[in-house]
């Protein structure tokens, strides 16, 4: 298989997980606002992550973009109380006080 047939497959079975995760309503609160706002901030982290998955697999830059919109849609959408599921975050320490999520303190991490 040639580089450019392995780009173009590799592209086309990203656009089509995209279209699922596109398909789940957004969590609560999430605005496009900060859906831009975790792409920006996480760009970076989420490149290097891409490369240490796919290490050598030739990906097209359309196809890393489409990579990150992946991401943000899966963070920012509520895919798993669609399935009937429900999700969160557990932090655990040894503090004298209980802590709750606050997702505007984890934004501005």
């Amino acid at each position: 298989m040639s580089e450019p047939d392995v780009k173009k497959m590799f592209a086309a079975l990203i656009r089509e997980e995209i279209k699922k995760t596109k398909k789940y309503r957004k969590i609560e609160g999430m605005s496009a606002r900060i859906a831009l706002i975790i792409r920006r901030k996480y760009r970076k982290d989420i490149a290097l992550i891409r490369q240490k998955v796919f290490e050598k697999l030739p990906i097209s830059k359309t196809t890393e973009r489409l990579i990150t919109d992946t991401v943000v849609h899966l963070v920012t959408g509520d895919r798993l109380r669609e399935r009937g599921q429900v999700s969160g975050i557990v932090v655990s320490g040894f503090g004298e006080k209980e802590q709750r999520y606050n997702r505007k303190l984890w934004m501005d991490r």
